[in-house]
């Protein structure tokens, strides 16, 4: 019997493809926690659909993130137009506001904010995850993620309330070796991409609500 060697490499492919998602790794695990507890079941399927989309991305291009934004907290300042992310934007990526004529608000809980409404834990989040082309250990790899959720406080106030399941999450594809010594140049380099990484979340977070709401 012929087999046409394209349909041979179809199947191939297909079978490749499916030990990849029948493996339960450590995301699967986690995708099947949430859709258990029934958490952002929609929000965490999206965002890890479009991950492989960032990480080809990120090969190429250095650095990217990928947010869902949906915090209690507000994006805007008190004139309800200025993003809090404002001195973040390049070039006009979410409306190209300058700085805000009118003084924030001092209020730590502002009135734009949905913190006066009747939330529940876990209702809202800002779930994002931010990827690297650089050559990361594990532990460096955490810190990246750990330095990126400064760009969701940058951009939304309040932020980290217990009505919201913000997490971030970070990958590095090892495109790009760092050099590993003397060791504080390597640490200053590192520092450098978690705070490109938060930079980026800031600017992501606005971007989201701009496009979302245009």
């Amino acid at each position: 019997m012929f087999v046409s060697p394209n349909f041979a490499a179809a199947v191939s492919g297909f079978l490749l493809g499916a030990t990849l998602i029948i493996a339960i790794g450590a995301q699967n695990a986690f995708i099947l926690r949430q859709g258990l507890l029934r958490r952002h079941v929609f929000v965490l399927c999206l965002i890890c659909a479009l991950s492989d989309a960032l990480l080809i991305a990120a090969g190429v291009g250095g650095f990217g993130a990928l947010v869902a934004a949906n915090p209690v907290g507000s994006v805007f300042m008190a004139d309800g137009e200025t993003f809090h992310a404002w001195p973040y934007e390049i070039g006009e990526e979410f409306g190209g506001r300058n700085a805000p004529l009118q003084r924030e608000d001092p209020e730590p809980f502002p009135e734009k904010s949905r913190l006066h409404r009747r939330g529940q834990p876990g209702a809202n989040t800002t779930i994002a995850i931010v990827a690297t082309n650089a050559n990361l250990s594990n532990v460096e790899t955490k810190r990246i993620a750990m330095m990126a959720h400064d760009g969701i406080a940058r951009a939304v106030r309040p932020a980290h309330t217990a009505f919201d399941g913000d997490i971030v999450f970070a990958v590095a594809t090892a495109k790009q070796d760092l050099p590993s010594d003397p060791p504080p140049l390597r640490h200053g380099l590192v520092a450098r991409i978690g705070a490109a990484a938060a930079d980026c979340l800031t600017r992501a977070i606005a971007r989201a609500v701009f496009e979302a709401t245009r």
